[in-house]
């Protein structure tokens, strides 16, 4: 037997379950009857229950475990009420023959699940491979682990307990929803609008993707629609530079009300979800200004590219589980940024605005297809009736300011489902409530 140091000891010690404390509890009182009771057999006995527990904790104390913990998800980033499946493999890298042990993950709140799984014996660099199923909350980046390993011996009376030290990570994106095509394309260099659309609407054949044909170049696959619909999906040679969508999310703390999953802010973060998923899918390169980062801009031509992660509106809905509110001037740096991205479509998700805020954006991109949605923000927040009264005169105003300036501008109320909201764009030029 290998040393048994006194830290495994302790640990080992304080493994001690009701049943081994109930041992050693019946053992001191049956040696108490028997010096009261003159018994030399109740003492043998006395004896047996009391020894027991403690052979088993100094051989449990004497267990060593060098294990190797990896875990794959499938699909590899999840999204907000998908089920994820975590595969877990865990490599025996000592020795010796381990124990039947029983694996559970630490997940963070946001997760839920159940993740104990039994992990059979394994020789010497042999593996096991175990698997549980996930269910995110909220968007975000969560830490998966580190896996709690415990063995229970035969009689149940020392339960051990390590730790492994490796941790995964899990990225959780937003909902994104089906949206109509309602909205126009208009291209750079070429006369004329087009449906903004998915595969198989109706509209300019050289821009939405498209079932896969006996033929077609496999390069051409576009792999986040293939995902997502469950079948081959290509995307015939085009211009991205010629129809760039460029969504705009409204990510200031003070533009958005409500609190946790149920605020405004959550309610638009889905909407650019749903919105550059979209897009994408109607063949139209994704921008994404306003979470405070660099643009995700970059070539939608899949030609020379077989790497789903490659694709921006891949990029964006990354960006997007991650964004967080931030500071007044996050409106503003898009703004400035948006000309330069040489827009076809704007897409202004929009919280809390004011006219000034709508004197800022009436005046950018004007050759594109510009369309806003505004949060009704005081449906969010119950507030004092002066008060909200004085924001639906703000937001009325500020409103009334882009339709002028050629907007298409939608209200978002809390409740209403996005794609009504995104229908009502549909209608033309002016406020659309």
């Amino acid at each position: 037997m290998a040393a048994v140091r006194w830290t495994d000891l302790r640990s080992s010690w304080a493994g001690l379950t009701a049943r081994g404390t109930s041992f050693l509890t019946a053992g001191a009182v049956a040696f108490g009857c028997a010096l009261v009771l003159g018994q030399s057999d109740l003492v043998r006995v006395a004896a047996l229950l009391a020894v027991l527990p403690v052979v088993v904790v100094v051989v449990m104390a004497a267990q060593r475990l060098h294990l190797g913990v990896t875990r794959s998800t499938e699909p590899p980033r999840g999204s907000v009420g998908q089920q994820v499946e975590v595969h877990v493999e865990v490599v025996n890298r000592a020795d010796g023959r381990t124990p039947v042990l029983l694996l559970e993950d630490a997940l963070p709140p946001g997760l839920v699940a159940s993740t104990r799984v039994v992990l059979p014996p394994l020789r010497p660099r042999e593996s096991a491979r175990v698997a549980y199923r996930l269910v995110a909350a909220r968007r975000g980046r969560f830490a998966i682990g580190p896996a709690r390993l415990v063995s229970v011996e035969p009689f149940g009376l020392v339960e051990r307990t390590w730790e492994a030290t490796s941790v995964d990570e899990l990225l959780v994106r937003p909902v994104a929803v089906e949206l109509p095509a309602v909205l126009p394309v208009r291209r750079s260099g070429r006369g004329g609008d087009s449906d903004l659309g998915g595969a198989g609407v109706a509209g300019d054949a050289d821009l939405a993707v498209r079932e896969y044909r006996q033929g077609d170049d496999l390069r051409r696959v576009h792999w986040p629609t293939t995902a997502r619909r469950g079948e081959l999906m290509v995307r015939p040679d085009q211009h991205p530079q010629d129809h760039n969508a460029v969504v705009v999310l409204d990510a200031r703390a003070d533009a958005q009300r409500g609190a946790g999953d149920d605020s405004s802010l959550e309610a638009l973060v889905s909407a650019a979800a749903s919105v550059a998923v979209h897009a994408s899918e109607a063949g139209q390169r994704v921008v994404l200004l306003g979470d405070g980062q660099e643009p995700a801009v970059g070539s939608h031509d899949t030609a020379h590219r077989d790497v789903a992660d490659d694709d921006p509106v891949e990029e964006a809905l990354d960006r997007l589980a991650v964004v967080r509110a931030g500071g007044p001037e996050l409106l503003d740096d898009a703004v400035e940024v948006l000309p330069r991205c040489a827009p076809s479509t704007v897409v202004a998700l929009l919280g809390e605005v004011s006219v000034e805020d709508a004197e800022l954006l009436a005046g950018t991109a004007r050759e594109a297809v510009r369309a806003a949605v505004v949060c009704d923000t005081t449906s969010w927040e119950e507030l004092s009736p002066g008060r909200a009264r004085l924001l639906d005169q703000q937001r009325e105003a500020a409103v009334g300011r882009l339709g002028d300036a050629g907007w298409r501008v939608a209200v978002w109320r809390r409740g209403e489902p996005l794609g009504e909201v995104w229908e009502r764009l549909g209608a033309g030029a002016g406020v659309l409530a």
